[in-house]
């Protein structure tokens, strides 16, 4: 890849060796790379966040389970889907 020094690891290698983190380590690491694709987009302000996080505890929203969430995140990046 240009402009990259050749020692940079794989997309495999990176993959394997995060795999191993400790499951905090890899929560903090999605967190991170969520923030970094997705920083064009306007940041939720605390009152939408309260006004979701209420809709979710009152059961009038059920959320949009992970296994959706990522499919979207997926396609929208253009990479395969898992299956």
């Amino acid at each position: 890849m240009e402009g990259m020094p050749s020692t940079a690891m794989t997309l495999p290698a990176i993959r394997s060796k995060a795999l191993r983190l400790p499951k905090a380590s890899r929560i903090r690491l999605l967190s991170d790379l969520a923030e970094s694709v997705f920083d064009a987009e306007a940041p939720l302000t605390g009152q939408e966040l309260d006004s979701r996080l209420a809709a979710y505890e009152s059961g009038k929203d059920k959320g949009t389970p992970a296994s959706k969430v990522f499919a979207a995140a997926r396609k929208r990046l253009g990479l395969p889907t898992k299956k």
